[in-house]
Protein backbone atom coordinates (compact mmCIF):
# COMPACT_ATOMS: atom_id res chain seq x y z
CA UNK A 1 0.00 0.00 0.00
CA UNK A 2 1.45 3.38 -0.95
CA UNK A 3 1.81 6.29 1.52
CA UNK A 4 -1.26 8.19 0.28
CA UNK A 5 -3.54 5.17 0.60
CA UNK A 6 -2.02 4.25 3.95
CA UNK A 7 -2.66 7.79 5.25
CA UNK A 8 -6.19 7.74 3.91
CA UNK A 9 -6.89 4.38 5.55
CA UNK A 10 -5.47 5.60 8.84
CA UNK A 11 -7.68 8.69 8.65
CA UNK A 12 -10.75 6.53 8.02
CA UNK A 13 -9.88 4.30 10.99
CA UNK A 14 -9.33 7.29 13.28
CA UNK A 15 -12.75 8.67 12.36
CA UNK A 16 -14.34 5.24 12.87
CA UNK A 17 -12.71 4.94 16.30
CA UNK A 18 -13.86 8.43 17.29
CA UNK A 19 -17.40 7.69 16.14
CA UNK A 20 -17.45 4.41 18.07
CA UNK A 21 -16.24 6.18 21.22
CA UNK A 22 -18.90 8.87 20.79
CA UNK A 23 -21.61 6.22 20.36
CA UNK A 24 -20.39 4.35 23.44
CA UNK A 25 -20.52 7.59 25.45
CA UNK A 26 -24.05 8.34 24.28
CA UNK A 27 -25.19 4.83 25.16
CA UNK A 28 -23.57 4.98 28.62
CA UNK A 29 -25.38 8.19 29.55
CA UNK A 30 -28.84 7.13 28.30
CA UNK A 31 -30.09 6.13 31.77
CA UNK A 32 -29.35 9.63 33.10
CA UNK A 33 -31.56 11.41 30.55
CA UNK A 34 -28.88 14.00 29.85
CA UNK A 35 -27.88 15.37 26.48
CA UNK A 36 -24.39 14.38 25.36
CA UNK A 37 -23.10 17.97 25.66
CA UNK A 38 -24.55 18.31 29.18
CA UNK A 39 -22.94 15.03 30.27
CA UNK A 40 -19.61 16.10 28.78
CA UNK A 41 -19.89 19.44 30.59
CA UNK A 42 -20.55 17.71 33.91
CA UNK A 43 -17.44 15.59 33.47
CA UNK A 44 -15.34 18.69 32.78
CA UNK A 45 -16.54 20.63 35.82
CA UNK A 46 -14.27 19.60 38.66
CA UNK A 47 -14.33 23.13 40.05
CA UNK A 48 -16.38 26.28 39.38
CA UNK A 49 -15.66 27.23 35.80
CA UNK A 50 -16.36 30.32 33.70
CA UNK A 51 -18.77 29.65 30.85
CA UNK A 52 -16.12 30.81 28.36
CA UNK A 53 -13.62 28.23 29.65
CA UNK A 54 -16.22 25.49 29.44
CA UNK A 55 -17.02 26.45 25.84
CA UNK A 56 -13.30 26.14 25.04
CA UNK A 57 -13.09 22.73 26.71
CA UNK A 58 -16.15 21.51 24.82
CA UNK A 59 -15.02 23.20 21.60
CA UNK A 60 -18.38 24.82 21.06
CA UNK A 61 -19.80 28.31 20.73
CA UNK A 62 -20.31 30.23 23.96
CA UNK A 63 -24.00 30.74 23.17
CA UNK A 64 -24.44 26.95 23.17
CA UNK A 65 -23.00 26.79 26.70
CA UNK A 66 -25.98 28.85 27.84
CA UNK A 67 -28.32 26.06 26.66
CA UNK A 68 -26.18 23.43 28.36
CA UNK A 69 -26.10 25.49 31.56
CA UNK A 70 -29.88 25.94 31.40
CA UNK A 71 -30.34 22.17 31.10
CA UNK A 72 -28.01 21.42 34.02
CA UNK A 73 -29.42 24.21 36.18
CA UNK A 74 -32.97 23.09 35.44
CA UNK A 75 -32.08 19.63 36.74
CA UNK A 76 -30.48 21.12 39.87
CA UNK A 77 -26.97 19.99 38.94
CA UNK A 78 -25.31 23.40 38.73
CA UNK A 79 -25.77 26.93 39.91
CA UNK A 80 -24.52 30.11 38.34
CA UNK A 81 -22.37 32.11 40.74
CA UNK A 82 -20.52 35.39 40.24
CA UNK A 83 -16.78 35.17 39.72
CA UNK A 84 -14.14 37.46 41.22
CA UNK A 85 -14.92 39.76 38.29
CA UNK A 86 -18.70 40.19 38.54
CA UNK A 87 -18.97 40.31 34.75
CA UNK A 88 -17.96 36.64 34.64
CA UNK A 89 -20.42 33.97 35.71
CA UNK A 90 -19.09 30.69 37.00
CA UNK A 91 -20.88 27.38 36.73
CA UNK A 92 -20.60 25.45 39.97
CA UNK A 93 -21.76 21.91 40.64
CA UNK A 94 -24.35 21.46 43.37
CA UNK A 95 -24.25 18.44 45.70
CA UNK A 96 -26.72 16.77 43.37
CA UNK A 97 -24.49 17.70 40.43
CA UNK A 98 -21.45 16.18 42.11
CA UNK A 99 -23.36 12.91 42.66
CA UNK A 100 -24.57 12.95 39.04
CA UNK A 101 -21.04 13.67 37.80
CA UNK A 102 -19.74 10.66 39.76
CA UNK A 103 -22.52 8.43 38.40
CA UNK A 104 -21.94 9.56 34.81
CA UNK A 105 -18.19 9.09 35.21
CA UNK A 106 -18.66 5.54 36.52
CA UNK A 107 -21.04 4.64 33.69
CA UNK A 108 -18.81 6.09 30.99
CA UNK A 109 -15.64 4.45 32.29
CA UNK A 110 -17.25 1.04 32.91
CA UNK A 111 -17.18 0.11 29.22
CA UNK A 112 -14.60 2.51 27.90
CA UNK A 113 -12.90 0.88 24.91
CA UNK A 114 -9.67 2.77 25.48
CA UNK A 115 -9.51 1.56 29.07
CA UNK A 116 -10.62 -1.99 28.28
CA UNK A 117 -8.54 -2.68 25.16
CA UNK A 118 -5.31 -0.77 25.71
CA UNK A 119 -2.61 -1.23 28.30
CA UNK A 120 -1.44 1.73 30.34
CA UNK A 121 1.62 2.06 28.10
CA UNK A 122 -0.55 1.95 24.97
CA UNK A 123 -2.91 4.59 26.42
CA UNK A 124 0.06 6.84 27.19
CA UNK A 125 1.41 6.33 23.68
CA UNK A 126 -2.01 7.05 22.16
CA UNK A 127 -2.33 10.19 24.27
CA UNK A 128 1.07 11.36 23.02
CA UNK A 129 0.18 10.64 19.39
CA UNK A 130 -3.20 12.36 19.60
CA UNK A 131 -1.53 15.40 21.21
CA UNK A 132 0.88 15.52 18.26
CA UNK A 133 -2.02 15.38 15.80
CA UNK A 134 -3.78 18.18 17.66
CA UNK A 135 -0.63 20.28 17.77
CA UNK A 136 -0.42 20.25 21.57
Amino acid sequence: MDEVNASRELGVRLVQAAERLKADFAEAILPFELSVPAARALLLMDEPVPMRVLSDRLTCDQSYITRIADELEGRGFIQRVPGADRRVQLLKLTRSGIRMRESVFAAVTANNRVQLHLSRAEREQLDHLVALLLGD
